[in-house]
């Protein structure tokens, strides 16, 4: 409803406004906020009409409570328009009624249209927020920290993957999007996990971005070694947004609590937190909904088993080096053209699992306006390789 007052009060000739700024936790602080204009209190006499399926009723804002003076004083410190960000800015209370002439409304009737009033309102920001999406980080102080906006890229399409992988992936992201009630009738939480494990400069971090572009998804990046209780750990967790995407990135790296225990002793009470406190929140059960973990290593074999089997990581996929058809796919996607036009031999030339995509990629990339030089280049690529 205060929404809908403030789109009736922008075309407004007359009276006076408050200006409510929305800084909410998408905003970026090197932007303006976005404005509600909303009637002044003093100005109660002044009302909007809003029409909605066939009933018309106006609404105005009315006098709250108000908080002490030092109260006031506080609510306009630095520190609460901070805090301000992280949740939308109280309104005063609305009063809605309906005029004889234009017919009257049950109870019931107005609690109905507000109700889809209300509604639609949450789509719409819930549209508004898909089209910018953030990263946010675990910092050592305990807190999500939003780092930065992220691309709009084109999702799965950015990355070179082989060609069974595309459509796997493909289908298992569709699935899980469309599954929730799958899992309540089940019994299950509704969440997924993906382990990306390969050498490096195979890929995994761009794929990551990439499915969270592809979902319209925010990410929120933990780092491990910034925790330092069981309950921390959970509370960290039970914190995130439903649909929101967990990145685990070179987890092999993070802590000893996560690897093998097959040849060495690993002693709990020495470590920040638990193994089975980590399984815990993987299993889902004291998350929100939606949630899909990624993990990414170079090193699959050094994580404790428990950590990456079925039900915990659902999807595994090694990204090993370049195959033909990879190389085909970057080039395509830097220059907007097929490779075998400038270089029709590749394939007998060039061989599959020896470049990493990232290499092939940074190639086309710095020669993407001369391409008549890109079989050299691949050609020394290799030679180096087998040297």
């Amino acid at each position: 409803m205060a929404y809908l007052i403030s789109e009736k009060t922008k075309a407004w000739t007359f009276g006076s406004f408050s200006l409510h700024a929305r800084l909410d936790a998408g905003h970026d602080e090197n932007n303006p906020p976005i404005f509600n204009v909303v009637p002044d209190l003093n100005q109660g006499k002044h009302s909007v009409e809003i029409q909605y399926e066939g009933l018309r009723f106006n609404a105005r804002f009315i006098e709250n409570n108000k908080p002490s003076s030092e109260a006031q004083r506080e609510l306009n410190t630095p520190d609460d328009l901070a805090s301000r960000k992280l949740g939308p800015i109280p309104e005063p209370p609305i009063e809605i009624w309906c005029k004889p002439q234009h017919g009257l409304a049950t109870v019931e009737q107005l609690s109905n249209i507000i109700t889809k009033i209300a509604k639609e309102y949450m789509e719409l920001m819930d549209a508004q927020k898909k089209t910018i999406r953030s990263r946010y980080e675990y910092s050592a102080s305990g807190k999500w920290t939003r780092v930065c906006n992220l691309p709009n890229i084109r999702g799965l399409e950015t990355v070179a993957l082989p060609q069974e992988y595309e459509t796997l992936l493909q289908r298992s992201l569709d699935s899980f999007e469309n599954s929730k009630d799958f899992y309540a009738r089940i019994g299950s939480p509704w969440r997924k996990g993906i382990l990306l494990y390969g050498c490096p400069g195979t890929g995994k971090t761009s794929l990551v971005f990439a499915i969270a572009s592809a979902l319209r998804r925010d990410i929120y990046f933990m780092n491990l070694n910034n925790i330092d209780t069981d309950s921390e750990l959970l509370s960290a967790f039970s914190s995130i947004p439903s649909k929101s995407i967990v990145v685990f990135e070179d987890i092999d790296t993070m802590t000893p609590v996560l690897h093998r225990r097959d040849n060495q002793f690993i002693n709990d009470k020495e470590e920040k937190f638990g193994l089975s406190s980590m399984l815990g929140v993987l299993d889902g059960h004291t998350l929100e909904e939606g949630i899909i973990f990624i993990m990414t290593t170079n090193y699959m074999d050094k994580l404790d088993p428990a950590l990456t089997r079925p039900g915990r990581m659902d999807l595994h996929l090694e990204l090993k080096y370049a195959t033909h058809y990879q190389m085909k796919h970057i080039f395509r996607l830097v220059t907007e053209s097929e490779l075998e036009h400038v270089y029709p031999g590749f394939e007998q030339e060039i061989p599959e699992f020896v470049l990493p995509p990232s290499e092939v990629m940074q190639c086309m990339v710095l020669l993407r306006n001369s391409t008549h030089l890109i079989p050299d280049h691949l050609r020394e690529l290799v030679r180096n390789k087998r040297l």
